[in-house]
């Protein structure tokens, strides 16, 4: 202990007998000043045992320094003409210092830890598995090809493509000799995706080329008997694209419709309502394809049932008015409706064939109707369709569906197919999600097997759905496909309502 310490120990203690044998201070600021005595005493005495093991380790290390260099503390301060020490020779590594001469210890190794593996994505059939070429290599393909072709047009975000893909794969290897497989994306593959009748509205589509030129086709998916079929009698699946005829086409080839009379909106009433025989009316538009399909077999029963009915066409894009009351706006196209006594009793939308326009106008009362002035006449549904679910959340059509997403305020639309099982299981969690965010947002729902040109846009939900859209001023924000809980759907809209 060196004599500041003793000076310090000295101060305190008599610090200690003033403060308690002074009568000058009341009984509690003598309390309190003993305290604040008490502790600074605690704290010096603290700190002077900190210094002093500092003091002592300091005074450790300088001794062990000055033993390392075999000089003495007190000769570390010399006379400048003191004669510099011989040097001394360094003794030889032994052979225990020669077999690690730094004498480091062993490094630590850290344990392997393994990464988990990333899975790839779902890859999809039609990209990954078939023999793609493109529209350039197309003539030399396929048109100058020694056997006949077939040609699988599709792209890859279609589901129904994927489905396609391995039914065609095993077609054609139990025929590998006989046919030569290719595919074609429509997407990237414009030019002769279009000149073949392949768009978005009616892939996945299958042809078969012989000699350079299309002998027989097929829309939709297919079976693998089905494809099969078609690269064995290819006759049987008739080509309705111009391209397959060999003759210069005529007007009527060029224009199916040339035969049958259009409607002008002013006389819908006379020539439709009023008729005294069955009317069949027909909604088209110029640029859906899928227009191009069914026109001329809407000329062919004008000519089979001549005489029985009558055959009328209506240009969806020029006529909005009636168009938008029977739900047959321009994006709906096409679409037939049998009228009959006045009113409307089938109807057929999309891409149709030749028997199933035939039993639209024997059997009407087997095709559902969904016109807009009709509604309120429809029969009610049986509880376990999903529009009977839902029947407290409004219903929006093709013609307004526009209208009704540039709201400002959010907009939850939500995509369904009235005989889905899925579809039906999300039903009453929509119907909730309205309820629980009544005034902050709006739910509409929309029928995709109904509505397909809408839903076809958005892709909703895979084929039919359920899918959930969220909108804002006409733009999707957000969006959910398939079956999802409450939560991610509600996680959803608050991501989207706090968004500026």
């Amino acid at each position: 202990m060196t004599l500041a310490h003793l000076l310090i120990a000295a101060a305190w203690s008599v610090a200690m007998i003033a403060v308690w044998t002074s009568e000058k201070l009341s009984n509690k600021s003598r309390r309190h000043t003993r305290v604040v005595v008490l502790v600074t005493g605690l704290v010096l005495a603290v700190l002077l045992v900190g210094v002093d093991r500092w003091m002592v380790k300091e005074k450790a290390a300088q001794d062990a320094n000055a033993a390392a260099t075999n000089t003495s503390p007190s000769e570390t301060h010399t006379d400048s003409t003191a004669k510099p020490p011989t040097s001394v020779p360094e003794p030889k590594p032994s052979a225990a210092d020669a077999s690690d001469p730094l004498d480091l210890e062993p490094v630590y190794k850290a344990p392997k830890v393994e990464v988990p593996r990333i899975t790839d994505p779902p890859r999809s059939p039609f990209k990954e598995t078939l023999p793609h070429i493109v529209e350039g290599d197309f003539p030399q393909e396929v048109l100058k090809a020694t056997k006949p072709v077939l040609v699988f047009f599709c792209a890859e975000p279609y589901e129904s493509c994927d489905q396609t893909a391995p039914a065609v794969l095993a077609a054609v290897g139990d025929q590998r000799d006989k046919i030569k497989l290719v595919a074609l994306d429509v997407r990237i593959n414009r030019v002769v995706s279009t000149q073949y009748g392949a768009t978005f509205s009616t892939i996945p589509l299958l042809m078969i080329f012989k000699d350079g030129k299309p002998v027989g086709q097929f829309f939709g998916a297919a079976s693998k008997q089905t494809v099969t079929r078609l690269i064995e009698k290819p006759e049987d699946f008739k080509i309705q694209s111009s391209q397959a005829r060999e003759k210069e086409p005529s007007q009527k080839d060029k224009d199916p419709l040339v035969t049958i009379p259009t409607v002008p909106e002013s006389d819908f009433d006379d020539e439709v309502l009023k008729s005294s025989i069955p009317v069949l009316v027909y909604f088209h538009a110029s640029f859906q394809d899928a227009c191009k399909v069914v026109s001329p077999l809407v000329a062919q029963i004008a000519e089979s049932y001549k005489g029985k009915i009558k055959v009328l066409q209506i240009d969806s894009s020029i006529h909005r008015n009636i168009s938008s009351k029977y739900n047959a706006g321009p994006l709906s196209a096409p679409v037939l409706i049998l009228f009959k006594d006045g009113a409307a009793r089938g109807r057929i939308k999309g891409t149709t064939s030749m028997q199933t326009i035939a039993r639209l106008i024997e059997r009407p009362e087997d095709f559902k109707i969904e016109v807009a002035e009709d509604r309120r006449r429809v029969e009610p549904e049986p509880p376990s369709r999903v529009s009977v679910i839902l029947a407290a959340i409004p219903d929006v059509l093709e013609s307004d569906f526009d209208s009704e997403v540039k709201s400002a305020i959010p907009t939850l639309v939500y995509f369904y197919d009235d005989d889905d099982r899925v579809c039906k299981l999300m039903a009453p969690t929509v119907v909730e999600i309205a309820g629980l965010y009544k005034g902050r947002i709006r739910v509409l729902r929309l029928d995709a097997s109904i509505n397909q040109s809408t839903h076809y846009r958005y892709r909703a939900g895979g084929s039919w759905g359920p899918g959930l859209l969220l909108f804002r001023g006409g733009k999707v924000k957000d969006r959910k496909d398939g079956a999802f809980s409450r939560a991610a759907i509600v996680n959803m809209i608050d991501k989207v309502l706090a968004a500026k």
